[in-house]
């Protein structure tokens, strides 16, 4: 075999090898991103969907209890806590909705399920309240443990999957470390093919 021969199969397989080594390296570099967007996708949803039902909950909160503890004469002091009322009612309501449809964690849909179960009674208790029934005494003993309830409920929405992004980011993290490792093991593999 004469020289030039035996430089182009070396070549060759020089090339043949940085190329394999190219393909394994993308593949893990493809899953690592890929087990990064799946961490956030769906479990960031559902801290933003909860996020957001406990800040419209407590525009309820605030709107019932202006209504309650500040009956205006002014017509305009009045309307504003109603529209406020009615504003956060509908932006709980459409988080719950979306809430509904992301569960992606074990347990997460008897979570919904209480905080589903507890809007119903809240949001009646708040049109009690708004159409003049019950005044403090329901503020006090029906209301106020309502929305404790419900809050309560979608914090531990919130926390699980917080605990869940916690849990997938330190598997990726692992997941990286372990590919890493494999990559390193492939390329002195290669080497040491290329060199003998």
């Amino acid at each position: 075999m004469t020289l030039k021969k035996k430089l182009s199969l070396g070549l060759g397989f020089l090339f043949l090898i940085i190329f394999v080594l190219a393909i394994v390296c993308s593949y893990y570099i493809g899953k690592l991103s890929q087990d990064a967007e799946n961490i956030l996708k769906d479990n960031y949803k559902s801290v933003v969907f909860s996020k957001n039902m406990i800040a419209a909950l407590e525009d309820t909160r605030t709107a019932i209890s202006s209504i309650v503890f500040n009956p205006a004469d002014d017509q305009k002091t009045s309307d504003y806590y109603l529209k406020l009322f009615e504003s956060g009612r509908t932006e709980f309501e459409n988080n719950l909705k979306f809430e509904n449809a992301n569960i992606t964690e074990i347990h997460e849909s008897e979570y919904v399920a209480t905080v589903n179960q507890g809007y119903v009674l809240y949001a009646s208790l708040c049109l009690r309240i708004v159409k003049g029934e019950g005044g403090r005494a329901l503020y006090f003993n029906e209301y106020q443990p309502a929305f404790e309830k419900l809050a309560r409920a979608i914090n531990a929405i919130n926390d699980l999957n917080m605990q869940a992004v916690e849990r997938k980011s330190q598997m990726a993290k692992d997941d990286s470390t372990r590919m890493l490792r494999l990559m390193a093991i492939n390329g002195d593999f290669c080497l040491i093919i290329a060199y003998g």
